[in-house]
């Protein structure tokens, strides 16, 4: 019977042993893709928004997912990739800073090694209170390649990263800030909870999400951006934060390998 997937559009394919790596940024989509190389199996459009490029290389395969930054697709997809036989899946996403004294200016990526879900996805999956975790062994493998190439400094954090619907939504919400003040949160997103509840789901996937920072998250809403150069220079830094991800996560799959 064949077999296909309604949000990601694959179809006949197998990802049994795969890396699967879910981004909404296209430039980490397209960088993931450039640089595992090898031979493309398939290309597939799913629901608005959606494309899948899955590849072998080195006999190994691979599946690069471009999704929009919501829990509720970011569930329908990792879903449909278990699904299809994936285990290990690995979002790279982009998210806020949470004004505190840690992590260090310098730092613009998070790895979130714990998730609060405070989104409207998440507490469906897993039972309530109960600490949404990372795979612990992609966490350790980003963190010791980061301090092994970051001549100059660590470009990473190993930190809790709060997952909302909408970070300008719940921007000013008294309760959201005394929760991230309370649990040490250091960066907030909207995809990283639902993909670590679904553990509880499939105790055998390996989650991790890296969490590239775009600027500071304030109680009051967040200003459109309306300097050009401004804009631009930010855009410069979340590029070179997201080229960054990018090489750590394929150096992590990597060191992982048998």
């Amino acid at each position: 019977m064949s077999q296909v997937g309604v949000s990601t559009g694959l179809k006949d394919v197998s990802l049994k042993g795969a890396n699967v790596f879910i981004t909404d940024s296209r430039l980490a989509y397209e960088g993931l893709a450039r640089s595992i190389g090898g031979v493309t199996v398939g290309e597939f459009e799913g629901l608005p928004g959606v494309k899948v490029h899955v590849l072998d290389a080195n006999g190994e395969r691979f599946v690069v997912i471009l999704a929009p930054p919501f829990p509720a697709p970011v569930f329908e997809i990792a879903s449909e990739v278990i699904m299809f036989g994936g285990r290990r899946i690995i979002a790279i996403t982009r998210g806020y800073r949470v004004k505190r004294s840690t992590p260090p200016p310098k730092i613009g990526i998070v790895v979130g090694s714990v998730a609060i879900g405070l989104d409207s996805v998440s507490p469906k999956l897993a039972p309530e209170k109960l600490p949404l975790i990372a795979d612990e062994a992609l966490v350790n493998a980003i963190t010791s390649i980061d301090a092994e190439l970051s001549s100059a400094g660590r470009t990473t954090f190993r930190g809790y990263v709060l997952t909302v619907d909408s970070a300008r939504l719940v921007a000013g919400d008294q309760a959201v800030q005394e929760y991230i003040k309370a649990r040490q949160v250091v960066a907030v997103d909207t995809v990283t909870a639902p993909l670590y509840a679904l553990r509880y789901i499939y105790p055998g996937l390996e989650p991790l999400s890296i969490v590239v920072l775009r600027r500071h998250w304030s109680q009051a809403a967040e200003p459109v951006e309306s300097e050009k150069e401004s804009m631009e220079e930010n855009g410069r830094l979340v590029a070179e934060r997201v080229e960054t991800a990018v090489k750590l996560a394929l150096r992590a799959v990597e060191s992982l390998r048998g």
